[in-house]
């Protein structure tokens, strides 16, 4: 079964600010809250698509080198399915990313993981492959874009230049 992998590039997705005058003379409150609910929806979606374009990588690249390498696989997968999966699928579920600035940080920070994805094949080095997912998991947590195990954090997040001003969301995690 072949699987469909693929990349986009943040720069080719065209977010464009647009004006909505004459939707926005009346109503004026009720389509600034929708247009700001559908722009960070959309970036947050991206972000979802950013994280599973890693993943399917990351199976790709340990396919390579299981291919090329013949090694007791079993504690790569015990790996797979008991860590890297389940922060992997929560990290969808969960992740926060509202602005195109924020978007961008992710992207550079996949980049550095597939890196170390790059390096994993050029090397034939399985430990390139586990510290991606580490540099990933790392990186992700420390910009608060997912939730790191800490229950005692608190998250002020701003959705970035809305039409209201001064709009920020603050989650508190007990």
């Amino acid at each position: 079964m072949e699987y469909f992998i693929d990349t986009i590039d943040v720069d080719e997705i065209i977010i464009n600010n647009q004006n909505f005058t004459y939707l926005l003379e009346t109503h004026k409150s009720y389509y600034e809250k929708q247009l700001n609910k559908i722009s960070s929806n959309f970036i947050n979606n991206l972000a979802k698509v950013f994280i599973n374009q890693y993943r399917l990588k990351y199976y790709a690249t340990l396919n390579q080198l299981i291919k090329v390498n013949n090694v007791d696989r079993s504690e790569f997968d015990f790996y797979n399915m008991n860590s890297f999966d389940s922060f992997l699928e929560n990290t969808e579920n969960t992740i926060k990313v509202f602005t195109e600035k924020d978007l961008k940080i992710l992207k550079s920070i996949i980049g550095i993981a597939d890196v170390f994805l790059r390096n994993a094949l050029n090397e034939n080095n399985f430990e390139s492959l586990i510290n991606s997912f580490y540099k990933l998991k790392d990186k992700l947590e420390s910009n608060k874009f997912v939730l790191n195990n800490d229950q005692s954090i608190t998250i002020a997040r701003d959705y970035g230049t809305p039409l209201v001003k001064n709009k920020s969301v603050e989650l508190k995690i007990r």
